[in-house]
């Protein structure tokens, strides 16, 4: 079953990141909610859940910010988006 090429699911979280740069928190959100719909088992994954945990950040959802980004660093220690999250978590 294809759901979407690596282009299409490259593009939403292109779109995620930019809505997290713009400080547009709940856009991002609803973009990666998209994806994970998507592309349950997408490569962008990791990307994406170092945007979650950012976007959650931003939005001011500390509690559910800490939530992500223990998860991300649980499941990503050596990540190249690690210390992103972390600085959040903080």
């Amino acid at each position: 079953e294809n759901q979407g090429s690596v282009a299409d699911e490259l593009a939403l979280i292109e779109r995620a990141r930019t809505s997290v740069d713009r400080g547009q928190a709940k856009a991002a959100l609803g973009v990666l909610k998209t994806h994970r719909r998507q592309f349950p088992k997408g490569a962008f994954l990791e990307e994406a859940a170092a945007l979650r945990a950012s976007a959650l950040c931003k939005s001011g959802r500390t509690e559910a910010a800490a939530k992500a980004s223990a998860a991300f660093l649980r499941r990503y220690p050596k990540s190249v988006h690690a210390s992103r999250v972390r600085a959040c978590g903080e």
